[in-house]
């Protein structure tokens, strides 16, 4: 397959989009459940009523994306989160099928390739190492002490147009313009950056998202198929 003339640069989205979906419908409006609630749902009560509460603060403008984050992680260093508990929730969301197929075809197309994520810098880590990814950018990364408990965070507002911002820098450091950037989402988080690039794709993707993107790839659960979003990006693709 031959590269698209004028796009040098992919960004994806990692929750939903390269992952499976975390399939637990704990949550309403317009957020996917995510590897955030799985992980306050395994840590109990106090932990999964922080994340809703916040989340529903966050969605009516009360907290920003760090502070939500920062209430989160200070309930699981509180509540003595453990780094195996932490890596057992990390590494139970798989791929959707053909990701590893489709970065083996965007390295061969020759396009630079970047992960954006509001979610964990521990699954981000994993999918570079997994997939070959260029350069990553992940909202949350957690440390441990000698007793591997959570003793301290880094925390970034990758979401939403904070992840614009990111994507933005990224692609202007390398010497790129956004009209040569094509961007992969399935949230509605995702439009700011869809908006913004110079095509997209919404895969298996909020409503809005698809109004907004250049082309949708549309699936029924458990029939996703993500090389599918390699074609979008191949001029040998007739549309």
């Amino acid at each position: 397959m031959k590269r698209i003339p004028d796009l040098e640069i992919l960004c994806f989205d990692m929750e939903g989009t390269i992952l499976e979906p975390v399939r637990e419908n704990l949550i309403t409006h317009d957020v996917p459940p995510s590897v955030w609630t799985r992980l306050a749902e395994k840590s109990g009560p106090e932990a999964l009523e922080t994340e809703l509460a916040g989340q529903e603060r966050w969605l009516r403008g009360e907290l920003g994306y760090a502070e939500w984050m920062e209430l989160l992680a200070h309930t699981y260093k509180r509540l003595g989160l453990k780094k195996r508990a932490f890596d057992q929730v990390m590494e139970s969301v798989p791929y959707h099928p053909g990701v590893a197929e489709a970065f083996k075809d965007f390295k061969e197309m020759g396009y630079v390739t970047v992960l954006l994520t509001g979610g964990f810098k521990a699954q981000a880590d994993r999918a570079i190492k997994d997939l070959g990814i260029d350069y990553s950018i992940a909202a949350c990364e957690f440390f441990w002490d000698r007793n591997e408990e959570l003793s301290h965070w880094n925390l970034l507002p990758c979401d939403a147009e904070g992840k614009l911002l990111f994507m933005k820098a990224i692609v202007q450091s390398l010497g790129y313009r956004l009209d040569q950037c094509g961007y992969v989402g399935d949230s509605k988080s995702d439009i700011p950056c869809a908006e913004a690039a110079g095509m997209s794709v919404a895969f298996n993707a909020h409503f809005g998202l698809q109004r907004t993107c250049t082309y949708s790839v549309n699936r029924k659960r458990g029939e996703e198929d993500f090389s599918e979003v390699s074609l979008c990006f191949s001029a040998d693709m007739p549309f």
